[in-house]
């Protein structure tokens, strides 16, 4: 719960241009490149019905240690 709160937070301080983190922005960019691919996605949410978490994808990607719950993410 405490993991996704932070992603939160740092999506909020992106949305404000006040991160500054190149290692977060290259986690974040690898993950929602594969999440765009991914069937599970239905608008930014990893859709329950067809098998995934039900998380807020956007925040999920700011999570740090959050993991795919299908296994995708490689950072």
């Amino acid at each position: 719960m405490l993991n996704i709160l932070l992603g939160f937070t740092y999506l909020a301080l992106n949305k404000l241009n006040l991160l500054n983190d190149k290692e977060l922005f290259i986690q974040v960019q690898h993950r929602k490149s594969i999440c765009n691919d991914c069937q599970i996605k239905k608008n930014n949410w990893c859709d329950r019905k067809k098998g995934g978490c039900g998380c807020f994808l956007p925040a999920s990607w700011f999570a740090i240690n959050k993991k795919c719950h299908v296994n995708k993410w490689k950072i």
